[in-house]
């Protein structure tokens, strides 16, 4: 990046794959989510010639690894553009995941992230909240994909509303 250039930053909170589409991300719902948060990101770079794009995903089952495969897509259809920020609450995250898939998934989406912050060395009660805080703080805007239940995904964006945070809602049904 030269010193001129601006950055831009852009994390998602959503929902869980039993509040969205399932567990099988290779659904005709996922491939609309997916297209449409690449879509997203890469009109972002394409308004802000300037401006390096920083996608930050909290790498969760569901909304958070559809995002993370989003990012990864405008990265490759935008090179040098797009950066991939992994916000991971603890390197264990996959560990208790039935999915050997899903781990394998997870562990491929770490290796892959420009940069990365890991917020506690052990699962605790929290961390998932840390993670959240440290991911709307970070960011420019927040894309919510939420269905207006109670959850983690709510407790995100409250707080990105209470930071003041520009915030695009996503109707999680609008892909159905």
């Amino acid at each position: 990046m030269n010193m001129n250039e601006k950055e831009f930053h852009i994390a998602l909170t959503g929902h869980r794959p039993d509040k969205l589409d399932g567990y099988n991300l290779s659904t005709k719902y996922y491939k609309k989510l997916h297209d449409s948060l690449a879509s997203f990101i890469i009109r972002q770079v394409d308004e802000r010639p300037d401006t390096l794009i920083w996608g930050h995903s909290g790498l969760a089952l569901g909304a958070d690894t559809v995002w993370a495969a989003a990012i990864l897509t405008a990265k490759k259809h935008r090179p040098g553009r797009v950066k991939f920020f992994a916000e991971i609450p603890t390197l264990g995250q996959s560990n208790k995941w039935p999915s050997q898939t899903d781990k394998a998934c997870w562990k491929a989406f770490v290796g892959q992230a420009d940069d990365k912050k890991v917020y506690s060395d052990t699962y605790h009660g929290g961390v998932m909240q840390m993670r959240n805080k440290g991911m709307v703080d970070h960011c420019d805007v927040l894309l919510s994909l939420w269905d207006k239940t109670p959850g983690g995904t709510a407790n995100a964006t409250k707080y990105a509303e209470s930071a003041g945070k520009k915030i695009v809602y996503i109707n999680p049904n609008s892909f159905r």
